[in-house]
């Protein structure tokens, strides 16, 4: 009813068809409630309601109908709300709004149903509960009060009992303890109070002895990684030649000053603003250059430009803000602005050099010049730096004409010299007699130079892209000084632009045998990820180490066999009398029977008696008759190694070429991740056997992977006779196929480079008459090229000849105190001494080096007697081809590759100096000076060298910083050359000390003193027993601990590592213990930063 809005009294009429009649509207008169016709079928019951009012009785239907029906109906008939009424019935209480019936609440027929007000049920409830509730706290507060004071006792008497019971324990345990204490310590001092003394005693002397060294190691290992040793001096001089180059060149400057003192004022800060109030001379000078520089600017390619390394590296490492300034100019000078500080022409230099002002306030400058029709961009220096600078770009733009002879020796220059127009076409470096390298940039992208990501294209030559761009293994030729070297740089640049950019695996090793000329190629292609520079030892190492499980063999040092080790200990004792000379003993069975790639394919891996003696004579170049006689010293020399237990290269060579193999057949995780890379680039070919180039096409994964450079006719290392016929061979063997479809991967003929960049003219003329007697009496042992062609002329070689010792020394130290002197190495170190001059060199010590001035020594003087006479023939011409010179003096061919290799160690004057007459002398002396002995006599107009009184020179002086550069290249050798003899690397360091002290540097002498005292010591701790007494092992750890200590403070820390190895073999386990976590590991993870 609620439902459809029916309310009391209303008449719902019902429609006719129904069979029940319409009730009519009518009051109720009976008391009684009747629910029955409001509820379908079932059992009628009649209950009584009563407690309110008058009982009132009611008929309900026992199934279907609601109680809450009822209940409504019973308020409403009292006059009430329902909802004040409460119900209850057989003892269960009922809301107002139960929507149960009477069968579900168990009302039967006949039941009371009582009812009563809510509120006075509610409140006697409350009242009910609240009396329980009081009832119940008084009775819980008194069983808590009890259960509390029972809780009391028990923990007192539990606390005091417990007190007892842990007083009573802890003096059982203290007593125990004491007990055990004792017994623990008369056990202790028993069984271990040596050990413990010796430990303690051990602990304070190392903390007396090594404190320093580990404190100076721990402060050198917090500092930033950086360059070490003399690298870092290296570095520190250049930067410091840069900052204060108007110090070293005050003669200079105050002239160039007095040229410029209106030219290089400080501008206002304003930077477009045009000067209305310049000088009257800058006025006239800027006047008289503006028709002519503008006409030459007209013809420049605006499309882009070019930048040499020196601006890369300082746009790469330099402030982002520069790198924004620069392409703001860069782009206003493409767009045609033209202001005085855009385009300030610099005065007082021989060619037209501009200024750009790249910013006032810090006085940053670009000096760029016009090259033909593109705009070249030189340094990015400061304000102060910009004189000298300048006379660098005209030093280099003009270094051809500046060394130009006069007239009247011009005829006797003519051989060699590469004509006027192909000279000038080659840009050389600021810094050195090497090209110029060049970066383009193009306009439209030039704001790509903002990203720190940004890599400039590099420029190449027709010349430089015919090799870069070559595909496959790439062999390069090339004489000493023709930019061999460069040539590989520009190879891994341009291999890292186009390589890198596809393939995130791309890798690159160059490999060398000296550390500097690593670190020289490492700073020129500049570092990264994916670029690994090492020597060729140091890559051995590696190897060894990541191959360790499956290399059997233990290669220790001390076992090592070299050629002097040969020559001393076995050759010279077990042959006195043999006429076969020991290097070509030694060369043979390092080159051949040992290191060859036939040898390689031999079951035993050596070569076979009747292979060896089967050779071709272009192949090896020992005599017929003598290789029989050879091999039988082969043999007793193989098994005097495998008594001694000994080894020498070709035998860890050939246990690393098989693991690596063994590695690379089964796609080994340690070969594809630690050793195998995309590209490889190896310097300096010539001083390897076709074994160890084996494994240098393991390393590249393959044939098409290797750029090699070198030049047979260097070819002067003990033990390798190299041909580039020999890297072909190891291609096809490495090819598998010499007729099948893997010839592509055989190495192509080597390419050929002849332009000289080290050394003048006259320099390479002599050196060119040398190969001519090595191709003509000893064919095939070097490729024949076209005559070196020099970038400048200059003065032919002198001769000394019969100049007395103390002449020359006198000489030396009066009027070239910088001269190097070049002998034979087996003398370098009496004549060092004859001469009292630091500066002579062993010819094969001297090798990768350059010189400005260069004496070669009684190279014929010292000569063995019995080929005095062959050399006199040789030079004089009296031998023809068919006499057999090459197979009845083998040993010549060495003597000729070592002159030649003296002679091109010199960049300006040369000279030869026989301080005894000799056979061979005379004839060298007659054929350089003569104008009718000299070989291939269709090109040369002229001698070879002059005649020179050493009275009648003139002075030559070497600067400071010249001295400086020349003791920190013998320094660096001796940092890096990890195969030298200790003897050899003092021999460096008594070089770079006196070249220190005529620099007057205290601090590189000191330097120098301390890596010499280190080398000394090593050389005492190799020969020391290690039987000596305690006393003297504990003198030399004191010795080696103050050494160290100052080589870490000098930075020296690859030297640092090698005297600690030395040093840590003879110190106590517990030393060598805590050496190795406070000094070694530090400092190897500094080296290996």
């Amino acid at each position: 009813a609620e439902a459809l809005g029916i309310e009391n009294d209303y008449t719902i009429m019902v429609n006719s068809n129904m069979s029940m009649p319409i009730p009519t509207q009518q009051t109720i008169i009976s008391n009684e409630i009747d629910l029955t016709p409001f509820s379908s079928l079932g059992t009628v019951i009649s209950v009584t309601l009563k407690g309110i009012g008058s009982d009132v009785p009611a008929k309900l239907t026992k199934e279907t109908t609601s109680l809450e029906l009822l209940f409504f109906e019973f308020a409403d008939k009292q006059g009430v709300e329902s909802e004040l009424l409460l119900y209850s019935c057989n003892g269960k209480r009922y809301s107002y709004k139960t929507d149960k019936t009477a069968r579900q609440c168990g009302i039967e027929d006949g039941d009371v149903i009582h009812v009563s007000w809510r509120a006075q049920e509610e409140k006697k409830a409350s009242a009910d509960i609240a009396s329980f509730i009081y009832k119940h706290h008084q009775r819980h507060k008194a069983i808590k009060i009890v259960g509390d004071q029972r809780k009391a006792r028990r923990t007192i008497n539990d606390f005091v009992r417990r007190g007892i019971i842990y007083r009573r324990s802890r003096k059982r345990r203290e007593s125990a303890a004491i007990i055990q204490k004792v017994f623990r310590g008369h056990s202790a001092r028993k069984i271990y109070g040596e050990k413990v003394q010796t430990r303690l005693v051990e602990f304070r002397h190392f903390t007396s002895v090594w404190k320093q060294t580990v404190e100076a190691a721990a402060e050198r290992a917090s500092a930033p990684p950086s360059l070490t040793g003399w690298a870092l001096v290296r570095d520190e001089i250049n930067m410091k030649k840069a900052e204060e180059e108007d110090e070293h060149m005050a003669e200079t400057d105050e002239k160039l000053s007095k040229a410029l003192a209106g030219a290089l004022e400080e501008e206002d800060e304003v930077e477009d603003e045009v000067i209305e109030d310049e000088s009257d001379l800058e006025d006239e000078m800027m006047k008289n250059n503006a028709i002519e520089a503008q006409e030459k600017l007209a013809m420049i390619d605006w499309s882009q430009f070019q930048v040499t390394s020196h601006v890369c590296k300082f746009l790469k490492t330099g402030d982002t803000k520069y790198r924004e300034i620069f392409v703001k100019k860069m782009t206003q000078l493409a767009k045609g602005e033209r202001s005085h500080k855009l385009q300030k022409p610099l005065q007082g230099c021989e060619s037209v050099i501009y200024e750009t002002y790249l910013e006032n306030k810090s006085g940053w400058r670009i000096l760029w010049t016009q090259e033909g029709d593109r705009l070249v961009i030189w340094f990015v220096c400061q304000h102060k730096a910009v004189s000298r600078h300048s006379k660098l770009i005209d030093d280099a733009k003009n270094r051809a004409a500046r060394q130009q002879l006069p007239d009247s020796f011009i005829a006797e220059m003519k051989n060699g010299i590469t004509p006027h127009k192909e000279r000038m076409n080659v840009k050389l470096d600021p810094y050195g007699n090497v090209p110029l390298k060049l970066y383009d940039v193009s306009f439209d992208n030039v704001n790509d130079i903002v990203d720190e990501s940004w890599t400039p294209q590099m420029h190449l030559t027709e010349e430089e892209r015919n090799v870069v761009e070559t595909k496959g293994t790439v062999l390069l030729l090339g004489r000493s000084g023709t930019g061999k070297t460069v040539c590989i740089i520009n190879k891994m640049e341009y291999d890292r632009e186009t390589k890198s950019k596809n393939n995130p695996a791309f890798s690159q090793l160059f490999v060398a045998r000296s550390r500097q000329l690593c670190r020289y190629v490492q700073d020129a292609v500049g570092n990264n990820d994916r670029s690994t520079f090492v020597t060729f030892d140091s890559l051995v190492n590696r190897i060894e180490a990541s191959l360790s499980g499956s290399i059997n063999q233990n290669f220790r040092r001390s076992r090592h066999v070299d050629f002097y080790r040969f020559k001393d200990e076995f050759y010279m004792p077990a042959y006195p009398r043999e006429d076969i000379n020991a290097l070509i003993v030694w060369k043979a069975i390092r080159t051949f029977v040992k290191g060859s790639i036939d040898a390689y394919q031999e079951t035993g891996k050596v070569l076979s008696r009747e292979n060896f003696v089967g050779l071709g004579k272009n192949r090896c170049k020992v005599p017929l008759n003598m290789r029989d006689s050879l091999y039988d010293i082969f043999l007793q020399y193989q098994k005097w190694v495998d008594d001694e237990h000994l080894w020498d290269d070709m035998d860890r060579i050939l246990a690393l070429v098989k693991s690596t193999e063994d590695a690379r057949r089964s796609h080994s995780p340690v070969y594809e991740e630690e050793i195998k890379k995309s590209r490889l680039y190896v310097d300096e070919v010539q001083d390897y056997t076709q074994l160890e180039i084996l494994l240098f096409f393991y390393i590249g994964g393959g044939p098409g992977a290797l750029f090699l450079a070198g030049d047979p006719a260097q070819s002067v290392a003990e033990g390798t006779d190299f041909r580039f016929e020999d890297v072909r061979g190891v291609g096809y063997f490495v090819a598998g196929d010499k007729t099948g479809n893997k010839r592509h991967l055989v190495p192509e003929k080597p390419k050929v480079v002849n332009l000289n960049f080290r050394s003048h003219a006259g320099v390479l003329n002599c050196a060119g008459g040398f190969l001519d007697l090595l191709f003509g009496y000893f064919p095939g042992s070097a490729k024949q090229l076209k005559k070196d062609h020099g970038l400048f002329k200059g003065a032919r070689p002198g001769v000394f000849q019969g100049v007395q010792v103390q002449q020359l020394a006198t000489f030396l130290e009066e009027k070239m105190p910088g001269a190097v002197v070049l002998t034979h190495d087996d003398s370098a170190a009496s004549w060092s001494e004859k001469l009292d001059h630091r500066l002579v060199y062993g010819i094969r010590e001297a090798k990768g080096m350059e010189f400005k001035t260069v004496i070669v020594l009684d190279f014929f003087a010292e000569l063995p007697s019995s080929l005095q006479k062959p050399w006199r023939d040789l030079l004089l011409n009296r031998y023809r081809e068919e006499d057999g010179f090459q197979q009845k003096f083998p040993l010549v061919e060495t003597h000729l590759k070592l002159i030649y290799t003296a002679v091109t160690r010199c960049i300006d004057q040369l000279f030869f100096a026989e301080t005894a007459s000799s056979i061979s002398g005379d004839a060298a002396v007659r054929w350089l000076t003569s104008t009718s002995t000299i070989t291939d006599r269709a090109n040369t107009n002229g001698a070879l060298a002059t005649i020179n009184d050493v009275d009648d020179l003139e002075a030559m002086s070497m600067t400071n910083d010249e001295f400086c550069v020349v003791g920190i290249d013998n320094a660096e050798l001796a940092e890096c050359s990890s195969e030298l003899s200790n003897e050899n690397i003092l021999n460096y360091l008594d070089r770079a000390i006196h070249c220190f002290l005529k620099a007057q540097s205290p601090e590189l002498v000191t330097k120098a003193q301390v890596h010499s005292q280190s080398i000394r010591l090593r050389d005492r701790l190799a020969h020391t027993n290690n039987r000596m007494e305690a006393g003297g092992v504990e003198q030399l750890e004191k010795e080696a601990a103050e050494i160290i200590t100052s080589l870490l403070r000098e930075n020296l820390f690859v030297e640092s590592e090698n005297l600690l190895n030395s040093i840590t073999p003879l110190v106590s386990p517990y030393t060598q213990q805590k050496l190795e976590e406070c000094v070694t590991s530090p400092i190897h993870n500094i080296v290996n930063a």
